[in-house]
């Protein structure tokens, strides 16, 4: 039930055939000519972490995932994937309460109720969540802002 409810509400884009490849250390040539022979990589610069985006022309198999999973110094492989809240993906980005109308009341974690949250055998916390609207009353963000989980 759970599963399905969530498959309702959030879709997963896959990128052109992407994947995300977390190191433990510097990337190593050797695996990265292991890896190449699957398509084409492309460091990813950030400062906490060493990441490699491989862009493939087909989808890759389970084995060749494990391949480059093997590998001594790659931590993880992942498709590059996004999700959206499929209600808000239609309408566009949500800016405040305001905005969102009926769909603000089933975000428990923007403001839970305790009603709001929970399910049928352990109920909601009221005050659980990341207090969204003490920080609209700072600032109610900017369209220039993208953020990117990885």
């Amino acid at each position: 039930m759970k599963l399905f409810f969530l498959l309702l509400f959030f879709s997963g884009q896959l990128y052109s055939k992407e994947y995300l490849i977390k190191f433990n250390s510097k990337t190593k040539k050797e695996s990265l000519a292991i890896i190449n022979q699957f398509g084409k990589t492309s460091e990813i610069p950030v400062r906490f972490a060493h990441f490699q985006k491989l862009t493939t022309e087909k989808y890759l198999t389970y084995d060749q995932i494990q391949t480059i999973q093997a590998l001594v110094d790659v931590e993880y492989v992942e498709e590059n994937k996004t999700y959206r809240i499929q209600e808000v993906f239609e309408r566009g980005p949500l800016i405040n309460a305001e905005d969102a109308g009926d769909l603000y009341s089933k975000q428990w974690g923007l403001k839970n109720t305790g009603d709001n949250s929970g399910g049928m055998w352990l109920p909601g916390v009221a005050g659980e969540d990341i207090a969204a609207e003490s920080a609209w009353r700072v600032t109610k963000g900017s369209r220039d802002v993208v953020i990117a989980v990885i």
